[in-house]
């Protein structure tokens, strides 16, 4: 079984995958902390989908978009970005053989040019030369004395399916990729191979026995951390990955969060309920993935629930955002987390 675990971006993702850790047959996708872009980034597969047969497309952008996902694959095959890429180096050329095959069931090339291949033009003496003898001998006509366009010198592609025959190799293509990394364990376990809002698309995407678990936090811990701790000294001063605006944070946070609605596939888990509601939590968790009691080797030694709960009730430990904590309750009152006690906090945020 493949199990995607994914989050809004600091809400606690890691948290269950450091739970999944804790049994003997579970196992993660590369390593701990590794990301996969190569279906849900930018120019990736979900992206190359919208664009091939979203309303808006033409050939133009087809032969655009399909170049761009050659061009991407190939940047994560190559290069090590830290948290991904680097395929070459774990799989020699098996993840670029997979991309190969499925470029070329999808389209087909042509060696001529488009309007979509002009990088920039230039101007040359030779070619203006060239223009003025063609204007003597042939009256053609010069409509720019010297003009060269520079093109990126791909083929273009033609796209060559419909949208089923697309869908069919996607999947093709998906189950290949989660293949790379089969080993023994029952269970391979993969960080952020989608984001929430893709939830719903999983069904067109992935075969059944694909599960994914979207993990949630409360919105006053989110943006304090985001706006106020971890651009701190102590964090390595990282800027904060939500709007600086509270209006922006709310708004960017409805936009984000789609609603929470478990299914065969998809179950939504809240950061805190892990933490103050373990053992049912913790349950509901072992039988979406169908994991075994007795599999569990390592309880609460690499997740502690215990150590943990300093993460939560950030909003309760600076009268300072009093105000911004309430502005916050007062515009997303349906993501607050219930939360049985307070936490006196006897350890650090980390």
């Amino acid at each position: 079984m493949n199990i995607a675990v994914t989050g809004y971006y600091g809400t606690g993702s890691s948290a269950v995958i450091d739970f999944l850790c804790e049994f003997s047959t579970v196992s993660i996708a590369m390593k701990r902390e590794y990301e996969h872009y190569a279906i849900l980034g930018k120019n990736a597969l979900l992206d190359l989908e919208m664009r091939l047969f979203g309303e808006n497309t033409n050939y133009m952008i087809r032969d655009y978009a399909i170049n761009e996902f050659i061009d991407e694959m190939n940047r994560q095959n190559k290069y090590n970005f830290g948290w991904f890429g680097s395929y070459k180096k774990h799989f020699g050329n098996k993840f670029i053989d997979i991309v190969n095959k499925f470029v070329d069931s999808i389209s087909e090339p042509k060696p001529c040019r488009s309007f979509t291949q002009v990088k920039k033009i230039i101007h040359t003496p030779f070619k203006a030369v060239a223009q003025i003898g063609a204007r003597i001998l042939v009256k053609r006509p010069i409509y720019d004395l010297g003009r060269v366009y520079v093109y990126d010198k791909k083929p273009i592609r033609f796209l060559t399916v419909d949208h089923e025959e697309f869908m069919a190799a996607s999947k093709q293509f998906i189950s290949e990729y989660l293949n790379l990394f089969k080993n023994g364990n029952n269970i391979i376990v993969f960080d952020h191979l989608l984001l929430p809002e893709q939830a719903k698309i999983i069904n067109k995407f992935f075969d059944n026995d694909f599960k994914l678990i979207i993990v949630d936090r409360d919105p006053r811990d989110m943006y304090l951390l985001s706006e106020h701790y971890w651009n701190t000294l102590k964090f390595g001063k990282q800027p904060g990955i939500y709007p600086n605006s509270m209006q922006g944070f709310c708004n960017h946070w409805k936009q984000t969060h789609p609603i929470k609605q478990n299914t065969e596939n998809v179950l939504f888990v809240q950061f805190e309920d892990l933490i103050y509601n373990y053992e049912k939590t913790a349950e509901q968790i072992m039988k979406f993935c169908g994991l075994k009691i007795e599999d569990h080797v390592d309880k609460c030694k690499i997740f502690d629930p215990k150590k943990s709960i300093n993460n939560t009730q950030i909003f309760e430990l600076n009268e300072t955002y009093k105000n911004e904590v309430e502005y916050l309750a007062q515009h997303l009152p349906e993501s607050l987390y219930t939360f049985p006690y307070s936490n006196k906090h006897d350890g650090e945020i980390f």
